[in-house]
C-alpha cells in the first residue's frame, strides 16, 4: 500500500483516520474468523467457541481452575462461565469438585474424556486458523507479529510473547 504523504496541516488528521480506520479492520477481521471458527465448531462438533475457549483454559492448568479463574481467563462474567461449565460437565467433558482448603470454592478440570475432545478440537481450531491465514506468507505474519508487539499486543492466549 503506498505511503501517503504528510503535510504539517492534515497530518495529524489523517493519522487519527487511519489510526480508526485500521481499527475496524482489526475489528472486521477478528469478527469474522471468530464466525468462521464459530460455524465449523458448530457443524464438525456441535460446540460454540466460547466452550472451547474454557476447555483451552481448562487444557492449561491440568489441576484445575476455580470458576472465578475461568472467568478471569475468558473475560466472562461468572454466571456465563457457570453456564459452559454446566454443559461441558453434562457431557462428561469436565468435573467440578469442591476445593479440599475451602468448600465454598469450586475447582473444575478436565475430564479424560474432555482430554481427548479438546485435542481433537484444538486439531481442527489450527487447522481452520491455518486456512483463514494461508494467503499471508512468512515475511508477512512476522512483519505483523512485530507490529503487535511493539503496540504491546504480542501476548499470545498461552501469556507470552
Amino acid at each position: 500500500m503506498p505511503r501517503r504523504a504528510i503535510n504539517s496541516d492534515s497530518g495529524a488528521a489523517d493519522l487519527k483516520k487511519d489510526r480508526v480506520r485500521l481499527w475496524l479492520h482489526l475489528l472486521q477481521a477478528t469478527r469474522a474468523i471468530e464466525t468462521e471458527l464459530n460455524k465449523r465448531f458448530r457443524d464438525e462438533f456441535s460446540i460454540s467457541i466460547a466452550r472451547f475457549d474454557v476447555l483451552v483454559a481448562l487444557s492449561r492448568h491440568p489441576r484445575g481452575l476455580t470458576m472465578t479463574a475461568v472467568s478471569s481467563h475468558m473475560l466472562i462474567s461468572n454466571g456465563n462461565a457457570t453456564a459452559i461449565i454446566e454443559r461441558l460437565a453434562a457431557d462428561g467433558l469436565v468435573e467440578r469438585q469442591p476445593d479440599a482448603n475451602d468448600k465454598r470454592v469450586v475447582i473444575v478440570r478436565l475430564t479424560s474424556a474432555g482430554k481427548a475432545e479438546f485435542e481433537s478440537f484444538a486439531a481442527t481450531h489450527d487447522s481452520c486458523v491455518e486456512q483463514i491465514l494461508s494467503t499471508l506468507d512468512a515475511a508477512d505474519l512476522q512483519t505483523m507479529l512485530a507490529l503487535f508487539k511493539r503496540m504491546g499486543f504480542a501476548k499470545t492466549a498461552r501469556g507470552g510473547p
